[in-house]
């Protein structure tokens, strides 16, 4: 699968990756490795994410936080369809 990114290369993902290796194909992400209050981290919705909270400081570019988030939130339908009692 290779999908075209924002103010970037287009990324080639590999089937059957784990939603969580996911930010490992956003650079961006790099800098804030650790930072979060949970490990692992998917950077969509939990307290004391450092992605997160570097948007919200507009540190991080909404537009790439966006399509990380479409693709993550892709990745979740596509487990789902595949098997219905994967909860990610």
């Amino acid at each position: 699968l290779i999908m075209p990114m924002p103010m970037a290369w287009p990324m080639e993902l590999e089937m059957g990756m784990e939603p969580i290796q996911l930010k490992d194909y956003y650079p961006d992400c790099a800098p804030y490795e650790g930072q979060c209050r949970f490990s692992p981290c998917y950077h969509l919705s939990e307290p004391g994410c450092a992605v997160r909270e570097a948007l919200a400081e507009g540190a991080f570019c909404q537009e790439r936080y966006d399509a990380y988030v479409a693709l993550a939130q892709e990745m979740r339908r596509s487990a789902e369809t595949l098997d219905p009692d994967i909860v990610l």
